[in-house]
């Protein structure tokens, strides 16, 4: 038996090659299949990379609104951050030009800013609130694909509003909510108050520093009369009073000076623990960049990199502001520990700013190319990753040297006055206590004096930054309470980028596919194989010719011996489509030789059946090859998700040979999961070897009323 089918084979194969003309039939026939794979394939590749000409038209009605003394109009904002936006074709125009150009097919979409979009916007801060809404509209006679990336279109201008608008609302109405009170204006006057406290502080900063000066050069007074005491005791109860009565008064505003001071360092520790967590959002945006960049997500990429500037220039001036201060406190201190640690502060500034200018260079490419430099984005992850673990260095270095020194200062003023006060208290006491404590108070009045002139140096070493801090608060109207809590507390804008962004999200792939195309490579490949398959049938004889010697051969014999020239081409069919999907087209490949063994085997099975179903049904069998390619396409799940399909479709998906070959090169393509690689072979075997037997049981049988039915045919005049 297997040396007639060889025969058969042969016969076929020698009559191929001896004709030039047949020849070069075969030859278009295995590869004009793949022509069908390949064109589709490109012309899918990358459908969104145009989308900077697909015009949509963009009014702005936006009236703007004032909310707590600032103008805020979110209408041009939007217009301002679309016009560098060049991943749509945005088209600035009155509302009358719009509604007409998406009448005619000018624009494929309308966005429309309405008149109180602002007022809507902030109405947050009003007692009713109204969410705000945007008018959007769309031509969908023109084109689907388009519908769809003017959706984007629309997505991706709401995340820009939420990202930059709703962020400035959230700033000015929580700028209001501050450590002095929950309520701001029932709260008022103590904020007015403590404004006046620290402006008197200043104005008579100098008074207490006399009355300091006076306390020391008392109690050297107090010294000397301690040394002739005999003669002086009830002079120097006198002195001992007058300096109490000082001490006493300078006591409460002290403690003043030293809360204020110790809040001071307190918010550098905390500014420092919130631009840490500013660079860790950094690190997450340019993981988020990372992955959009290799999903092709070309519209949410622009959005990143705004929000990768934004936290940046956030961190870039909170670090500023520590500089400053310290850098203040440090011109009359000249502490070693400070100067290493504003060197070191300014260098994690200098590294902020070039790492925006980094950003602002992958930005820039990226309009020009659609494309993000690799390297240099790695280059700054990898220097973002290095600035978080200096500024924890920093903040550990702060807390440990840093924040004690500055600590010191507060600590021995209150000290000193405390033992100014207690020794002076026991002075009152030193006729009760006798000779004895002479010598006692001859060394507390000395530490007085020691303890007093320190303290008068340390309120030196701050009259400049009190004195600042109260020239601005003189400069603000009692009305304006937002602007006398911005002095006197951090910026709030950590609080109103959390409400608008309340969390990020971290988007991890599975078997990445770069582009489109690559992602709908095994639906175009396998039809084309099936209709490589089909084409064979119709194009060649599916019963062997007669020749001599073959009297013997049997109907099954036959069968078999002309299946093996159909497969013989069906497999170069299947290697030319997988061979120059990858090499000609570049679809993405995990693992080529996979690839070509997935579609030799969907030849081998799709020839099978078709040769199968026309060799034993005639046309009938063709007609039989063309259903189910219709129904394969709808029913194996190659484009669209099986679930949404109609519930009949995916009942019989798991029968369709379609659903394993597309399988098969998915798993080539994305990455092979073993299992379901041997699975798709399995099922693609198993289902060859199905028909095989069904055709050699159903051959003889029907071949006399196959054949009178295509003689019948024949002879009405429409068939072959």
């Amino acid at each position: 038996m297997l040396k007639h089918i060889i025969k058969i084979f042969k016969k076929d194969m020698k009559n191929v090659f001896k004709n030039p003309i047949t020849t070069l039939i075969v030859t278009g026939v295995c590869i004009l299949p793949s022509l069908y794979a390949w064109v589709n394939i490109k012309a899918c590749w990358d459908p969104y990379g145009n989308a900077k000409n697909i015009p949509v038209a963009i009014v702005n009605e936006d009236n703007g609104i004032n909310i707590m003394g600032k103008y805020i109009n979110a209408g041009n904002k939007i217009v301002e951050k679309l016009k560098n936006n060049h991943k749509i074709g945005w088209k600035f125009v009155n509302s009358k030009n719009a509604d007409m150009g998406i009448v005619d097919g000018t624009y494929y979409a309308i966005i429309k800013i309405p008149a109180n979009f602002s007022k809507d916007l902030t109405s947050l801060t009003s007692p009713s609130p109204t969410k705000p809404e945007i008018e959007y509209k769309v031509n969908t006679k023109n084109s689907p694909v388009a519908i769809k990336i003017t959706d984007s279109a629309r997505n991706s201008l709401t995340d820009q509003i939420k990202s930059n608008f709703v962020y400035t609302v959230n700033e000015s109405i929580f700028s209001s909510l501050n450590p002095i009170a929950k309520d701001i204006y029932s709260n008022k006057q103590s904020i007015i108050n403590l404004k006046d406290s620290i402006i008197k502080l200043s104005d008579n900063i100098d008074i207490i520093s006399n009355i300091l000066s006076s306390i020391n050069s008392n109690s050297n007074g107090l010294n000397s009369i301690l040394k002739n005491i005999e003669s002086t005791i009830p002079l120097s109860n006198s002195n001992i009073s007058s300096i109490e009565d000082n001490n006493y008064s300078t006591n409460s505003s002290i403690l003043s000076i030293q809360s204020e001071m110790n809040d001071s360092f307190s918010n550098i520790e905390l500014n420092l623990e919130t631009a840490k967590s500013d660079i860790c959002r950094i690190q997450e945006l340019i993981q988020t960049l990372n992955l959009s960049s290799s999903n092709s997500k070309h519209i949410n990429v622009d959005i990143t990199i705004d929000k990768i500037e934004n936290e940046i220039d956030i961190s870039y001036n909170r670090i500023s502001r520590i500089i400053n201060f310290l850098t203040k406190v440090n011109y009359v201190i000249k502490n070693v520990h400070i100067s290493n640690f504003i060197n070191s502060m300014k260098n994690i500034k200098n590294t902020l700013s070039s790492e925006k200018n980094k950003i602002n260079n992958i930005k820039q490419q990226f309009d020009n190319t659609a494309n993000i430099n690799k390297s240099l984005l790695d280059s700054t992850a990898n220097d973002i990753a290095n600035l978080y673990n200096k500024l924890t260095d920093e903040i550990y270095d702060y807390n440990n040297n840093v924040k004690n020194n500055l600590n010191l200062l507060s600590n021995e003023m209150i000290e000193s006055t405390k033992q100014a006060s207690s020794l002076l208290e026991l002075s009152k006491k030193f006729n009760t206590y006798g000779e004895n404590s002479i010598n006692t108070l001859l060394n507390g009045t000395q530490l007085t004096a020691q303890s007093s002139n320190k303290l008068n140096n340390r309120l030196y070493d701050f009259k400049n930054q009190i004195n600042n801090l109260a020239n601005k608060l003189k400069l603000t109207n009692n009305n304006d309470i937002i602007q006398i809590l911005t002095i006197l507390q951090d910026d709030p804008s950590l609080i109103g980028n959390f409400i608008s962004n309340p969390f990020n999200i971290k988007e991890q792939n599975i078997y990445t596919i770069s582009n489109f195309g690559s992602a709908m490579a095994p639906a175009y490949t396998t039809l084309a194989i099936w209709v490589g398959s089909i084409v064979l049938v119709a194009i060649f004889k599916t019963d062997a010719d007669r020749f001599k010697g073959d009297e013997n051969f049997t109907p099954k014999e036959r069968y078999l011996g002309k299946m093996s020239t159909f497969i013989a081409f069906a497999l170069t069919q299947g290697f030319v489509v997988a061979f120059g999907d990858r090499f000609l087209i570049n679809v993405q490949m995990a693992n080529t030789f996979l690839a070509i063994i997935v579609a030799l085997i969907s030849a081998f099975t799709f020839t099978v059946i078709t040769y199968t179903l026309v060799s034993i049904f005639g046309n009938g069998g063709k007609a039989m090859s063309i259903i189910l390619i219709i129904t394969q396409i709808f029913g194996s799940g190659a484009t669209y998700p099986i679930q949404l399909d109609p519930h009949i479709f995916q009942i019989i998906q798991p029968l369709l040979p379609f659903t394993y070959s597309v399988s098969g090169f998915r798993e080539a393509i994305a990455g092979p999961l073993v299992s379901s690689v041997f699975i798709d072979f399995t099922f693609m075997i198993l289902t060859s070897i199905f028909f095989i037997i069904l055709g050699l049981f159903l051959k003889k049988p029907l071949q006399n009323k196959i054949y009178k039915i295509k003689t019948n045919l024949k002879k009405s005049g429409i068939g072959d």
